[in-house]
């Protein structure tokens, strides 16, 4: 096996995920696509299917309804017209023809109820009873303006599962190291990009990322991005590994509705202050950041 080789074709992809999320909301046809690449749009279409079990279009088409799931939830404020063209789609038609293919019910019945019939489910499942009702969710909170961060990361594609997520820590660190990337000052952040109660659990894209000094601006083997300055509720949180989604649904279900606030564009993160390999208890020690702005 040609590790080497192997390496590249998982970065090419890697960053071509990255561009289409950035670029969502505009016209991505595979030439457009396939050029972030550097392969050929015939063997890029190929190429990414086998990696992603899915084909260009279908990752893209997928990625849209869920923005607009994650849209008819979290931001009341915009109508259904509004969030269709956030998206990316072409039409409210459209948008409308994708979103009950993909969810089996209008944007409408979605937005009335299917979203908190499937929280509802997931807090009455086992994993979930176990961490919210028996321990308090957070054990302060603050909100606080945060500053810019300038980041580098490698993405997990496999979803929120320790398994998949450490080796990606572990070529990020490896990384940071031959770079002198460090520094005393460096932070440590979890970004989870997807939902797991909207998004298929084995599909959601979590950034393993570190900030790194502004005079790193690119690199062939991470991911170099910026997040603007941004109000962000904190919730810090000491937990194990497995009820680290629990707690964010209390956030969402428990502290959220009743704030004022919303979410805002960016998607929340996580920093972290131990991690289970550093703790005598396999326990998690994190600060988990929602970007807000008011409703």
């Amino acid at each position: 096996m040609n590790l080497a080789s192997r390496a590249e074709y998982r970065n090419r992809i890697e960053k071509v995920v990255i561009y289409i999320h950035d670029h969502l909301t505009e016209s991505l046809d595979l030439s457009t696509v396939a050029a972030e690449s550097h392969f050929s749009p015939y063997h890029f279409h190929r190429i990414f299917q086998g990696a992603m079990n899915e084909t260009p279009q279908e990752y893209i088409n997928r990625l849209r309804v869920e923005r607009a799931a994650n849209y008819l939830t979290k931001s009341m404020e915009m109508s259904i017209t509004d969030i269709a063209m956030a998206c990316g789609f072409s039409s409210p038609s459209t948008f409308a023809r994708a979103f009950k293919k993909h969810f089996g019910v209008t944007a409408r019945q979605y937005m009335s109820g299917r979203y908190l019939r499937s929280l509802a489910d997931a807090c009455n499942s086992q994993v979930c009873t176990m961490a919210v009702d028996k321990k308090p969710a957070w054990s302060s909170m603050e909100v606080k303006d945060m500053p810019a961060l300038h980041l580098a990361y490698l993405i997990c594609m496999q979803g929120y599962v320790m398994s998949e997520i450490c080796p990606v820590w572990e070529r990020l660190d490896k990384w940071a190291v031959a770079h002198s990337a460090y520094t005393p000052e460096t932070m440590s952040l979890g970004i989870s990009m997807d939902d797991p109660l909207i998004t298929p659990p084995n599909k959601c894209r979590y950034l393993a990322a570190i900030t790194i000094p502004d005079s790193i601006k690119k690199d062939r083997s991470v991911g170099i991005m910026d997040i603007p300055p941004q109000k962000c509720a904190i919730f810090h949180v000491d937990c194990r590994p497995d009820e680290i989604q629990s707690r964010y649904r209390s956030i969402y279900r428990d502290w959220l509705p009743d704030s004022g606030m919303q979410p805002a564009d960016f998607p929340c993160y996580e920093v972290y202050r131990f991690t289970p390999q550093e703790s005598n208890n396999w326990m998690f020690g994190l600060d988990i950041y929602i970007p807000i702005k008011p409703i």
